[in-house]
């Protein structure tokens, strides 16, 4: 999943930003312990983990992006 989710975000040109990485920091810092926001610069010189986290980001808004073109249609089941 990840190599198609991938390779729709580099034919879509998604990219990350400044915003999106601390949006994520963020919201991470809040979900698992408060005084982890102080530890965004942290994330920001261990390179291994701002990979991830622009890994992760970059998944999710390719997700998005499949979510907002999809078209769901309802069949009726065979009888």
């Amino acid at each position: 999943m990840q190599l198609i989710l991938s390779r729709i975000a580099e034919k879509e040109q998604i990219k990350v930003g400044e915003r999106d990485i601390d949006a994520f920091v963020y919201r991470e810092a809040m979900r698992h312990r408060p005084a982890a926001r102080q530890d965004r610069e942290g994330h920001r010189r261990d390179r291994g983990m701002l990979r991830s986290i622009q890994e992760s980001i970059i998944f999710d808004k390719a997700v998005d992006f499949l979510v907002a073109k999809a078209t769901v249609t309802t069949v009726q089941p065979k009888t």
